[in-house]
């Protein structure tokens, strides 16, 4: 279970790097407003180090892997949702 809380946590970080890269200007690979940027750095970047401090100095690999997948997770609700909901005219 540790490793799925290391892959998680780098996927994390990985994708939380580039949106702070790309809300300071660094990248400009991001199609989305500089706000959402922010929003999804300080998301990610948070979780993966959450969770990185969760498994190897607590030893909670369980609690880690909830919180390192839930933003993913969230995500995927909130996408259904506007897919099944969402007015397409």
């Amino acid at each position: 279970m540790k490793y799925l809380v290391y892959i998680f946590s780098a996927i994390n970080l990985y994708a939380g790097t580039r949106f702070l890269l790309n809300a300071i200007g660094v990248l400009q690979t991001s199609k989305y407003a500089n706000g959402s940027n922010i929003f999804f750095a300080v998301v990610l970047i948070t979780a993966g180090l959450g969770a990185c401090y969760l498994s190897v100095w607590k030893g909670e690999h369980g609690y880690a892997l909830i919180a390192t997948a839930a933003p993913w997770g969230i995500t995927l609700v909130l996408l259904l949702a506007n897919m099944l909901f969402g007015d397409y005219k």
